[in-house]
């Protein structure tokens, strides 16, 4: 099965590599709105910034294992430090699902008030949850102010930070790798931006990509035959607790959740078949017997916690309230939503919000059965159009490249809005950062760190592919999943590319794993073995988690790097010579036409 992941997770990652080579979406700096229509550059202008990115990456393997620890943590506290300026800066305050969701932890915290918007989840049911963990969280500190989540989320982008260095060690057994991760998320600048966004979005993530770890060390602690009692435990609660915590807080990490529990069950069965038919006797029974009840048990410890504390939650807050849900929208409304809005308007997002399931509840006067009839017509009306040709198919090649390609997945749209200054005024320093050249060259970067991340996540999966001698379940499996599920999900679901941020920041750990795998299949010519290392290394590359003593990035190996960026530079210069001789020679033509 993990080879028919890495199929399709390489086709659609070299699909985005190719297409975001030529266009990215951006905002528009004028308003801080995404436009419709994409930009264009030129792939040879890329490709140099591309191998000079990577190269400064590899580059972070030389560091000696103590400095490259210190240089993570320096990251994470970095980024700690800059999200809680950028916070203070921005003063736009909370709106929308943001400002009403606060409010209501707020008045569940101190107590039921006349104020509280019942209507609203009477819409959105799942929002009780993110509701009710942020009243514990203000019960828990005493405070209400929304800067408690500010200093919440800057903590929880320092953590993201950490847990992608700890991800990249546990995927490619290289901790001297594990600084290049933690550069690669301090280098994502929206996770910053998102801070100031009162909602549970950087938080989830974080106990996601938490979750994901303590997942992989069950992995790795099953498939080493050794399970020891104590940590085998906290690693399978951490995980559980995690990812349950993250659900509470964002309704579709559930997706996370499923990836989670396949993974697990996928990974350690098949091994204990293994052991099973080459064992016997009485004592090696019993050491499988052991070891089938730990592969069951860490998979459905995650299953139950992560679907009991979301609904521990929404009891809670019914409880507290008084609240009978009603069940909320059906889910065929937002994919009839997802997969028909906006199809005729080229100024609006294809699979956009556009209020259908709202209006759609005030003709059927709230009778939630009869909007899923309608609905559910909706969507087989639609997709008989689409088979018939009387709708373009392309519709979803937009909607996804305006989830995909939005090289700030949000943070720009969601937190710097300036139609929002006249009714609320902000400082004349947030206002020259708004305005200035910080942020459009912060989008060129980070369309670079796009087109990056999906050319090396594709590469590690055509390099896992390639990859004959591996046993066994591979760590790669686990984020290829999540980012598979979230992929097939977000073609249905409401266009947003704040929905598909957790999807893309989970990436940063394949894309540096395929960044060494093609290092070591340049510089280091043999067969790949697990993790992409040639055979007949050192021993403790066999052991995938084991931090090997791999040798730093020699200056031979950087020479090499420098040099394939000078022929890219070279030959994009022609490139763009020959461009503007045929563009002379047109305007020529055109000027002989006329006057002939």
């Amino acid at each position: 099965m993990s080879k028919l992941i890495a199929v399709f997770f390489l086709i659609i990652n070299a699909v985005l590599f190719v297409r975001s080579l030529f266009c990215y979406r951006s905002v528009n700096f004028l308003s801080y709105e995404l436009m419709t229509a994409p930009v264009y550059r030129s792939p040879l202008a890329v490709l140099p910034a591309l191998v000079l990115f990577a190269a400064a990456l590899l580059l972070l393997r030389g560091v000696p294992l103590r400095a490259a620890r210190c240089l993570v943590l320096l990251e994470a506290a970095a980024e700690f430090c800059l999200a809680l300026l950028w916070c203070k800066l921005n003063t736009y305050p909370a709106l929308s699902d943001q400002k009403t969701v606060w409010a209501n932890a707020g008045l569940i915290a101190t107590g039921y008030g006349p104020h509280f918007d019942a209507e609203y989840y009477s819409f959105y049911p799942h929002q009780r949850s993110m509701t009710m963990v942020f009243s514990w969280l203000i019960k828990m500190t005493g405070r209400e102010s929304e800067a408690l989540l500010n200093v919440a989320n800057a903590a929880g982008a320092a953590l993201i930070v950490v847990m992608t260095a700890l991800l990249v060690k546990e995927l490619t057994g290289e901790e001297r790798l594990a600084p290049a991760g933690s550069t690669l998320a301090f280098s994502f600048v929206s996770l910053l931006l998102y801070c100031s966004y009162i909602y549970g979005t950087v938080l989830s993530l974080t106990f996601a990509a938490s979750g994901f770890w303590f997942a992989l060390r069950l992995r790795r602690a099953f498939m080493r035959g050794k399970l020891p009692r104590l940590r085998f435990t906290l690693d399978a609660l951490g995980a559980a607790g995690s990812l349950a915590l993250s659900c509470a807080l964002y309704s579709s990490m559930r997706i996370a959740v499923l990836a989670a529990v396949i993974f697990l069950v996928s990974a350690l069965l098949p091994e204990l078949h293994r052991e099973r038919a080459g064992n016997a006797g009485e004592e090696s029974r019993g050491l499988v017997s052991g070891r089938l009840f730990a592969a069951f048990a860490s998979p459905m410890l995650i299953l139950l916690l992560s679907l009991g504390l979301p609904g521990l939650a929404a009891l809670q807050f019914d409880r507290c309230t008084g609240y009978r849900s009603n069940g909320g929208f059906p889910v065929s409304t937002w994919v009839s939503m997802g997969i028909s809005s906006n199809a005729a308007d080229p100024e609006s997002i294809p699979g956009g919000y556009d209020k259908s399931p709202v209006r759609l509840y005030e003709e059927t006067g709230g009778d939630m059965e009869q909007m899923d009839r309608i609905a559910k017509e909706r969507i087989r009306t639609v997709l008989a159009e689409y088979r018939s040709g009387e709708r373009s198919a392309d519709f979803f090649r937009k909607k996804l490249e305006y989830e995909w390609l939005d090289p700030w997945f949000g943070g720009a749209q969601m937190t710097c809005s300036l139609w929002m200054g006249d009714d609320f005024p902000i400082s004349a320093a947030f206002r020259a950062l708004l305005t200035g050249p910080v942020m459009p060259a912060l989008q060129g970067f980070l369309a670079i760190l796009l087109s990056f991340v999906y050319g090396m996540a594709a590469v590690n999966a055509l390099f896992q592919l390639l990859d004959r001698s591996a046993e066994g379940m591979p760590a790669d499996f686990l984020p290829e999943l999540y980012f598979l599920g979230g992929f097939l999900f977000q073609i249905v679901w409401e266009a947003n590319s704040r929905y598909c941020l957790p999807y893309y920041v989970l990436l940063f750990p394949l894309a540096l794993h395929g960044l060494e795998r093609l290092r070591t299949a340049f510089f280091h010519h043999g067969k790949f073995h697990h993790g992409g290392f040639r055979r007949g290394g050192s021993p403790k590359l066999n052991h995938p988690g084991r931090c090997s003593r791999i040798s730093p990035v020699s200056i031979r190996e950087t020479g090499f790097m420098l040099a394939i960026v000078r022929r890219v530079c070279s030959a994009a210069g022609e490139w763009s010579a020959l461009r503007q001789e045929a563009s002379a020679r047109r305007f020529q033509n055109r000027t002989k036409e006329r006057y002939l």
